[in-house]
């Protein structure tokens, strides 16, 4: 039986909607509102496992555009003003912003041990059924996501929850998987045939939070020669705290992307 103890109530908690263990600092602030959320949510799908508990499978949806007129994100590490758009993007509108509505479909019971998990875009931009304004949006992603069940996941200067409850590193891991791909999103459209995501220091040290020393790591399919270093500190140890795979429509009107995963294991040899 599957039971969901996430319920809709949880799943419509918004920026000053208390819940259990929200701090007071947080409430009506979007931004630690959000990841007190998850972790929130991620104590009620906990389960006990050895080694260490897991909470659950993160899907994630997320558009190529951003307020430039904001000036939220640092540029190398420093605070930089606000910018006008790229022109080798399309654009519209001050900032170009066009926030997308996203659609969660409850998991279902596909049959013994095997669950389905779904997400959709919908409104004014996406997959279907509303197509009409995605040739104003520079790209969309689609991503399967383990996350690291503790701390920072991805780069995100916030703790997440998810599935890894043991933390890859390089080269002592493997991941395989099962991939159909139905409808491969345009001939600009490309594929993370694995992705895998995580956050170290140029000195080697952990993120911690501060967006002018962290360093966001990412590798698709291959391994970088993936290094940069502070002069006089020791080399990073390559652990992943995320390991997701997904498709990315690019620069691309009205095109649809379709995909299912299954078997999706992540292999840590024993050291």
């Amino acid at each position: 039986m599957l039971v969901h103890r996430v319920t809709e109530e949880d799943n419509k908690l918004g920026v000053g909607d208390p819940f259990l263990g929200v701090q007071p600092k947080s409430l009506y602030d979007v931004n630690l509102y959000a990841a007190e959320k998850e972790l929130y949510l991620g104590s009620k799908c906990q389960v006990e496992d050895s080694p260490n508990p897991w909470q659950f499978w993160m899907i994630m949806l997320k558009s190529g555009n951003m307020d430039t007129y904001a000036a939220k994100c640092p540029k190398n590490g420093h605070k930089v003003g606000p910018f006008g758009p790229d022109s080798g993007f399309p654009c519209f509108g001050q900032g170009c912003m066009n926030q997308p509505f996203i659609y969660h479909d409850y998991t279902s019971l596909q049959g013994p041990n095997r669950t389905t998990l779904k997400g959709s875009w919908k409104g004014q931009l996406g997959f279907p059924p509303c197509l009409e304004d995605f040739n104003k949006v520079s790209m969309v992603d689609a991503l399967l996501k383990s996350d690291a069940t503790y701390g920072l996941s991805s780069g995100y200067h916030y703790p997440t929850r998810g599935m890894s409850k043991i933390i890859p590193e390089s080269p002592n891991f493997k991941v395989r998987f099962t991939l159909k791909v139905i409808k491969g999103g345009g001939p600009s459209s490309q594929f993370y045939l694995m992705d895998i995501g995580s956050c170290w220091k140029n000195n080697g040290q952990h993120c911690d939070g501060n967006v002018t020393s962290d360093v966001t790591r990412y590798s698709e399919m291959i391994i970088n020669p993936i290094q940069v270093h502070d002069p006089g500190t020791p080399p990073a140890r390559r652990q992943w705290m995320s390991v997701d795979l997904g498709t990315e429509i690019f620069k691309a009107p009205d095109q649809v992307a379709e995909w299912t995963v299954s078997d999706f294991d992540i292999l840590v040899s024993k050291q």
